[in-house]
């Protein structure tokens, strides 16, 4: 085992950084985020004392209103807009070639990545699935309920469990309900 420095941004003066969940990239690198947007690619730098540093930074337009996530060859954040949130992308690893897309409101669950897919839910709007692209692969209406815990992915099923005690199996290729089990009480 090799020690490492650790990764150290440039301070501002009164002025306190908070942290969200990282997203991991792979076994060497991961994306830092903080609640104001800094976005940063942190992995193992060998210039002088080993230490993790900043491998490429950008900044998030908007406030953050999730932790990052990485899937496929990018890196998501939900953003806080006036009216509605924003799903904005970053390419990895260089976090360049930004791309925004408006949400139909506000994220109220996710983001989470499951297998080459990712998801969130927007009240209003329902469940949105983006592809790895970054693209709006599809979405459905929820009725109001929101998705709860993490989704699963099964070959060509993606199943999500809902507020309303239900456990709703969609197919990945079009979004269509293939199943819907009423498990007879709320979920959390």
């Amino acid at each position: 085992t090799t020690s490492l420095y650790p990764f150290q941004p440039p301070l501002v003066l009164d002025q306190r950084m908070q942290w969200l969940r990282p997203a991991v990239i792979d076994d060497d690198r991961f994306v830092a985020c903080t609640e104001s947007g800094d976005l940063y690619l942190v992995g193992v730098s060998n210039r002088g004392a080993p230490h993790l540093a900043a491998l490429a930074e950008s900044m998030v337009a908007m406030p953050p209103a999730a932790a990052p996530v990485a899937f496929g060859d990018r890196i998501a954040v939900v953003a806080r807009g006036s009216r509605s949130d924003s799903l904005i992308t970053f390419e990895a690893p260089s976090l360049s070639g930004e791309s925004q897309i408006e949400l139909p409101g506000r994220s109220r669950w996710g983001p989470f990545v499951a297998g080459q897919l990712l998801l969130l839910s927007t009240t209003p709007g329902g469940l949105q699935v983006f592809a790895s692209d970054g693209q709006l692969r599809w979405s459905a209406a929820t009725d109001g309920k929101l998705p709860v815990g993490k989704p699963a992915l099964s070959e060509q099923v993606l199943a999500t469990a809902m507020t309303d005690g239900t456990v709703l199996q969609w197919s990945v290729g079009n979004g269509e309900l293939v199943s819907r089990i009423d498990v007879g009480q709320p979920l959390a």
